[in-house]
């Protein structure tokens, strides 16, 4: 399983090369694929969930599938969120996806007084 995880920045980092190969794709020029690694190592419990969903999106990305990119990029913004909340000590849970199209709002709840 590890391994499988750890592939996650380096297929995100070849599909940015790929596509600055033949054209300029802003969607995936806004992932940073550092963070990407770094989130492939941390703890959190939440951070495993995040690598998963998004090793499930770039397993089959290609260059031209412009809906998995935004799928991705959209989850690449709740985790950078997450994570910034995470470490400002504020306690921070992700939401459960529900219903048939796995939607869910908010993304994560915050527990400001610390009752969890």
């Amino acid at each position: 399983m590890k391994e499988n995880i750890t592939l996650l920045s380096a297929r995100v980092r070849k599909l940015q090369q790929d596509a600055t190969s033949c054209t300029q794709n802003p969607l995936l020029d806004a992932i940073d694929s550092d963070f990407m690694r770094i989130l492939e190592r941390a703890q959190f419990p939440d951070a495993q969930v995040f690598v998963r969903e998004f090793s499930k999106i770039v397993r089959h990305l290609q260059i031209d599938s412009v809906q998995q990119q935004i799928d991705l990029l959209s989850g690449y913004g709740e985790a950078r969120a997450y994570d910034y909340i995470r470490q400002k000590n504020v306690p921070v849970y992700r939401v459960p996806r529900q219903g048939k199209q796995n939607k869910r709002t908010p993304d994560f709840r915050l527990d400001w007084n610390g009752t969890g």
